[in-house]
């Protein structure tokens, strides 16, 4: 007999009900095993691991050498560790014991580590990926604002006040600056979701929606104001002879 989980039964038994059916164990030639049971849908070796199909054996169908006992306690964990060393001493003084630990070390050992890793990978390529958009944001905008030396060299030419051009070149390049921003906001919110899957992961880091928005303006404000200050310097005559 074997009892086999939610996925199992939906994915080999998609139109009627996988208890009272028989299958093949090991091979196309091992032994039947008839399921009687449907075991609940659970996570076997990772938390962001996908539906699984998975199956039950008993143990005296199922023989191991080295096996996994796992006890619910109504106390500390620890205070039932050494009872059981004694009592298996006891039965048997040649069974050796070992990894005896409680549910939350094995979570904190298998799931939670790991996890951390991840986050702080995670992390580290977020700051990566901040630096790279201050550092790409101020040559974008410096590069846009120099193609447009000519523009200004024109409208000076015609009379057009140096700090009301800088404040031009600014507008523009904020307007620009501030649709990208509103775009990745939002693009965040989505990819929030993945992050939100990892245990103990957040959704939405709202504190730091704030920072990071005002250093990407300023360095957008940055880029297209240096510029925007040397082109508003130039002689308007020496521009346009360039041109």
């Amino acid at each position: 007999m074997v009892i086999v989980n939610e996925q199992f039964a939906s994915t080999y038994y998609p139109n009627h009900g996988a208890v009272g059916q028989r299958l093949r164990l090991n091979s196309s030639n091992g032994p039947f095993a008839e399921i009687v049971g449907v075991a609940k849908q659970s996570k076997y070796l990772n938390p962001l691991e996908p539906p699984l199909e998975y199956l039950y054996l008993p143990m005296a169908q199922n023989p191991t050498a080295a096996m996994t006992l796992m006890l619910e306690t109504e106390g500390p964990a620890a205070e039932v560790a050494g009872r059981l060393r004694d009592l298996v001493q006891r039965l048997d003084a040649k069974q050796p014991i070992y990894a005896v630990r409680s549910m939350q070390e094995v979570y904190d050992v298998m799931v939670k580590q790991r996890m951390d890793i991840i986050r702080e990978i995670i992390g580290a390529l977020g700051f990566l990926g901040l630096a790279l958009a201050l550092v790409g944001l101020y040559g974008l905008m410096t590069y846009s604002v120099s193609l447009r030396y000519r523009e200004i060299g024109i409208r000076m030419a015609i009379g057009a006040d140096r700090s009301a051009m800088i404040r031009m070149v600014l507008k523009q390049g904020m307007a620009l600056a501030t649709s990208g921003i509103v775009i990745g906001l939002l693009l965040s919110l989505t990819a929030g979701k993945l992050t939100a899957a990892i245990p103990g992961g957040r959704y939405f880091n709202s504190p730091l929606v704030a920072p990071v928005t005002l250093a990407l303006l300023a360095m957008a404000a940055l880029g297209a104001y240096i510029p925007a200050r040397r082109a508003s310097q130039v002689d308007p005559n020496t521009v346009l002879r360039q041109e």
